[in-house]
């Protein structure tokens, strides 16, 4: 199992999304909120897949939330759902509910970092 990623920290997150929003705070922006909204989706997703015992959907699902944590500069996130994934190509989940719980564990640090995005860009001290 990968490590924790309870201290990832706004700094991070902030430059992995400004480096590939090109500095665009209105892209930022959009990037935080969409992530901010979808992520939840793609967990829950990934649940369902997990609990049907459904290898091909725990292999989509974990490679679309790998993507989306990778963009935000969550490595230990993107480490999880990548050893989700290949459970899922392999057809093998019985560690996957170890990994549900490690990402779910690790998700509120990437959200209050992304709200304090959303926040900073709309009151402009992140520009």
């Amino acid at each position: 199992m990968t490590a924790s990623v309870s201290d990832l920290t706004l700094d991070t997150v902030l430059d992995t999304m400004a480096r590939l929003s090109t500095g665009d705070a209105e892209i930022l922006l959009a990037v935080a909120q969409s992530t901010r909204t979808e992520l939840p989706k793609l967990v829950e997703r990934l649940r369902e897949a997990i609990v049907a015992q459904d290898a091909l959907a725990v292999q989509a699902r974990a490679h679309s939330i790998k993507g989306t944590v990778a963009n935000c500069g969550a490595d230990g996130l993107r480490q999880a759902a990548l050893a989700s994934e290949k459970l899922g190509a392999a057809g093998t989940l019985a560690e996957t509910p170890a990994l549900l719980v490690q990402i779910e564990a690790d998700l509120p640090a990437l959200y209050q970092a992304l709200d304090e995005i959303q926040a900073g860009i709309q009151d402009g001290s992140i520009a």
